[in-house]
């Protein structure tokens, strides 16, 4: 039975063998993957150092990483040019002579006395066929300098005759290199004593592409043949020329496009292509077609015929052809129908056999031009396949490893001298920074951490329980299945649903609103939190301030003595902020001094809003005292009151307030707070807006106006900080319903009356106290939000969002505007609102 021969079975030595090999490859590997790469010089070690060694050696990387790209764009254009495969011409001198044997004339004796004067001799001729490629120098020179050039080189003295020596070897070419076929025509006229074809044939043999050495046949410098006659005969030697790639002979149509009358088949069809491009005939849709002028329609044409003729058409688009236009994909085709091979090369010679040729023998000469690989390519592929050059690029890595390895040690000792330096710098803010980093560190190996990191957690999303939170969306609850399935334990699945609807009803219950739990989600008593769990709480309750709330910094608050305004001094003067506190009410300006206390400078100066030279008084006191830089710019100023249409003095007043007090401050302090802006000192700009500014409830048009003024002034801020100064950041403060001096009361007086009123009357139940509204700006600021839209004890964020929505959606669906307030959209506003829990 013939099979395939049975491998040998390993033995238990060399599988072990095997498997050690392929561990010792696995480790290597690893190692290898662990080795550093990074070469650049960590950013900051100047400071560290004396003398400018670092900058030396970024001089030095760029210097290397320019040579790698000039070396390796010089390397792939050697490459290119290797495979080019360009050719040059050189002259093949093809010497032609003949020598006679037993010719009359050469006989010694003959019988004078007989009537039979043959010699009894058969007269014979030899012919030889000699070719030589001329070097470049003698190309220009004539046979007999020629000769006279190699007698001389024998002769020379022995410096030169080694300088010719020491030439660099080049390919040696022979006759038959250049030639695939040589034949010999003899005259009709003339014919061999018996009669005889005289005719002579050479052709090369197949030799096989990789074949080192040619066989003698294919590898001569000289031809010979011999030959019977006595009288001089005229012959013809063709020489069948041998190219790789062939080149043809075009028709004249085909000429007329390439400018040539010999081209081979690839050099035809680009250059079709080319003249096409350069006369714009490629269609723009389809771009395998192109529209044929006069010169491609006669090429194009003859094409055609030959296909028709030949009962070919089913291979071609029969559109193509029956439109005047061509197709590149036939190109090859129709280029061969205009190429034919080249006429081999004629060498006219006579045959003399005559005793005064003889006497003094010259051959006939011939210089050919032939077709010979470009010596620079040979110089060019022993650069690319230089052995060394392999060796080197290991060299150079080595190199690199080590270099890498350097700097990783700079950068670990740059980071130690940082961490040190910032020790001896700040003590005690550094241990208790790392110290936080650590517990951080610690919250996260033993599970307490929120999400992986405890700062992710920290958005309002995360808060938020529900249908709507997070905590209820389709991707927890099938991590969850994932998670229970996974481990396949049922206890693990009830403790897990346990966890679920516990994490629902925690968020649900930080926001202090009545959530309605689907069948999907059952509500179950809120569990007593462990001590790792209420730590989360805390956290995520209290996230990371912003940067502008540090010390020394200054905080100007316009409106500042009372209200919000007045709870957002007390917090920066509790970070020990400088704070300048703005306010129309003298009294107010007093009493809010000795209420906000603070490590911090507590400045005050009267001010109206609505004036705008009033405000060169802030500007000069923030000049004067704190260095002319605002860190915090709060222009919270406003006034509310009861108007109707008609009335110009209850328009004047609230827009003249709420909208260009908003106007004045930034036009006036707005160099102040941006001028010393960076990244790492940010400033920031809240502008205190209203919900009625969002929403439009009717009843007070002017308030209603000047707030939504005042939110696109913000927006409009917002987005050309971002382009001039991003680290500004503009935050518009909506709050909800705040008990303040403004809410408090249906009429208004003056704002010292209203403060008055605010600490005689109890805050209502829904609504939020202004320290509640400012520890929800503080958090959001953290988060980096442009929209704080606060809810209070009555109005949840969700129907915040509903109540946006549908006002919108007036605009959207073409409805009449404030819906939400007519009776005929009532009932359809509540029900939508309903469907959207």
């Amino acid at each position: 039975m013939v099979g395939p021969h049975p491998q040998n079975q390993l033995t238990a030595a060399q599988m072990q063998a095997q498997q050690a090999a392929q561990a010792q490859a696995s480790d290597r590997a690893k190692l290898r993957s662990r080795k550093p790469t990074d070469k650049n010089m960590p950013d900051g070690v100047e400071e560290c150092i004396i003398g400018d060694g670092a900058q030396r050696y970024r001089d030095l990387r760029e210097v290397e990483r320019r040579l790698d790209a000039t070396m390796t764009r010089k390397r792939l254009d050697l490459q290119d040019s290797v495979n080019r495969n360009v050719k040059r011409y050189r002259t093949l001198r093809v010497w032609v002579s003949n020598t006679v044997e037993d010719q009359p004339w050469q006989a010694d004796t003959l019988d004078v006395d007989a009537f039979d004067f043959s010699t009894n001799m058969d007269s014979s001729y030899r012919v030889k066929i000699e070719g030589r490629l001329l070097d470049a120098d003698d190309e220009y020179l004539d046979s007999d300098d020629s000769d006279d050039e190699d007698g001389d080189t024998e002769m020379a003295e022995d410096g030169q005759e080694k300088k010719k020596k020491d030439k660099a070897p080049t390919k040696k070419y022979k006759l038959s290199h250049f030639f695939k076929a040589m034949t010999v025509d003899f005259d009709n006229r003339n014919k061999a004593k018996d009669g005889a074809d005289q005719s002579v044939e050479w052709k090369k043999p197949v030799v096989a592409a990789n074949s080192a050495n040619l066989p003698n046949a294919a590898d001569f410098d000289q031809l010979e043949f011999k030959r019977g006659g006595d009288d001089n005969i005229n012959i013809t030697i063709n020489l069948v020329r041998d190219e790789n790639p062939e080149r043809y002979t075009v028709s004249p149509a085909l000429a007329e496009i390439l400018d040539t009358r010999e081209a081979t088949r690839a050099e035809a069809v680009m250059g079709i292509y080319e003249y096409i491009k350069a006369n714009g005939l490629q269609e723009d849709d389809e771009k395998r077609s192109f529209d044929c002028d006069d010169r491609l329609k006669a090429v194009w044409k003859h094409f055609l015929m030959q296909v028709y003729r030949g009962g070919e058409v089913n291979k071609y688009d029969s559109q193509v052809l029956s439109r005047e236009k061509g197709y590149i994909p036939y190109l090859p085709d129709v280029v061969m129908q205009h190429m034919t091979s080249l006429e081999p090369v004629k060498l006219p010679y006579t045959i003399r056999v005559d005793k005064e040729f003889h006497e003094n023998p010259q051959p006939t000469i011939y210089d050919v031009q032939v077709l010979v690989d470009d010596p620079l390519r040979a110089a060019l592929m022993s650069y690319l396949q230089n052995p060394t050059y392999a060796q080197n690029l290991l060299d150079i890595a080595d190199l690199n490893e080590r270099v890498a390895v350097l700097i990783q040690k700079i950068g670990n000792s740059k980071s130690k001298h940082g961490f040190f330096d910032a020790l001896s710098k700040n003590p005690t803010e550094f241990i208790a920074r790392w110290l936080s980093s650590q517990k951080r560190d610690l919250d996260i190996m033993s599970g307490e951490a929120a999400r992986g990191v405890s700062e992710d957690a920290k958005g309002d999303e995360w808060r938020r329980g529900g249908k709507d939170g997070i905590w209820g969306s389709e991707n927890v609850r099938e991590s969850v299945n994932l998670i229970v399935g996974a481990k396949n334990q049922p206890v693990l699945a009830h403790r897990s649903s346990q966890i679920f609807n516990c994490f629902q009803y925690t968020r649900s219950s930080s926001h202090s609103q009545t959530q309605t739990q689907t069948q999907s989600y059952p509500t179950i008593p809120p569990p007593e939190l462990t001590l790792p769990a209420r730590r989360q709480r805390e956290k995520m309750s209290s996230p990371a301030p912003h940067p502008v709330f540090s010390p020394s910094n200054l905080a100007v608050i316009t409106g500042g003595a009372s209200g919000i305004g007045l709870a957002l001094a007390q917090k920066c003067a509790s970070y020990g902020m400088n704070v300048l506190i703005c306010d129309i009410n003298a009294a107010n300006l007093k009493a809010a001094k000795e209420i906000v206390k603070g490590k911090g400078k507590v400045e005050t100066v009267e001010l109206d809003v609505s004036k705008l030279e009033e405000y060169e008084k802030v500007k000069s006191v923030v000049e004067k005292e704190f260095n002319g830089r605002i860190s915090l710019l709060a222009l919270n100023a406003g006034t509310t009151a009861r108007g109707t249409w008609g009335d110009s003095a209850y328009f004047a007043r609230i827009l003249n307030t709420n909208l260009f007090g908003v106007i004045n401050g930034l036009n006036t302090l707005l160099p102040l707070a941006t001028a010393h802006s960076t990244a790492s000192n940010p400033t920031s700009i809240i502008i205190t807006g209203s919900k009625q500014g969002i929403t439009n409830p009717p009843g007070n048009p002017a308030y209603n106006a000047s707030k939504a003024a005042v939110r696109t002034l913000a927006e409009q801020l917002s987005f050309d900080l971002s382009r001039s100064t991003p680290t500004t950041s503009v935050h518009l403060l909506v709050p909800g319903w705040t008990f303040t001096g403004m809410t408090g009361s249906s009429t208004s007086t003056s704002v010292g009356e209203v403060a008055q009123r605010e600490k005689e009357k109890e805050k209502p139940e829904g609504a939020w106290t202004a320290e509640q509204v400012v520890e929800y700006l503080e958090a959001r600021m953290g988060e980096g939000k442009f929209y704080v839209i606060c809810p209070d004890n009555d109005v949840s964020e969700s129907v915040d969002r509903k109540r946006i929505a549908w006002a919108t959606n007036d605009l959207l669906t073409g409805r009449p505007p404030l819906t939400r307030w007519r009776e005929d959209y009532a009932k359809e506003a509540e029900e939508w609102m309903a469907g959207q829990d």
